[in-house]
């Protein structure tokens, strides 16, 4: 019975949004000021992962972008060993694509897809998509000029 409930409340917590502080609902303020969405459920689409967005979407709601810079230093190399990335000096390790009223998202994702064609041994051709990632409206200033990113589907 202990199991049961423990997974009610959970599942509480990942469908109902979370709402700037303060508020009413205690339990369930402290978003913000930055984030990509206000609910876990938003994401995790019916309980399961997140889409990639299609072309002209103006948000990238079930995708997040990791950030990073090549370790170019011994003190960097020795922290990539450790933590597996060094983060965007500005921005950290995932742009922030929302924000609360009044304040600025750190930028807007904006993907476009270029057609990837991939022959099977058999002649058979299908058409893949390859996503293009560009990022704008940067609220905070330039990244390091050797940004890395990466798409990511959030999962389960």
């Amino acid at each position: 019975m202990s199991k049961r409930l423990d997974f009610s409340v959970g599942n509480s917590f990942f469908r109902n949004p979370w709402v700037q502080a303060p508020a009413s609902t205690d339990a369930r303020d402290g978003l913000g000021p930055l984030f990509n969405t206000n609910g876990c459920q938003n994401c995790h689409i019916k309980d399961g992962r997140g889409h990639a967005p299609e072309t002209g979407d103006r948000n990238a709601v079930s995708m997040l972008v990791r950030l990073s810079i090549p370790a170019t230093t011994p003190e960097q190399q020795e922290a990539v060993i450790l933590s597996g990335v060094i983060p965007e000096p500005t921005y950290g390790g995932q742009l922030q694509d929302f924000a609360l009223p009044d304040e600025k998202p750190e930028g807007r994702i904006q993907i476009v897809y270029e057609p990837y064609p991939v022959v099977f041994e058999d002649g058979t051709v299908v058409e893949l998509r390859k996503p293009l990632l560009s990022i704008t409206d940067l609220g905070y200033g330039p990244m390091h000029p050797d940004t890395l990113m990466s798409l990511a589907l959030h999962r389960q």
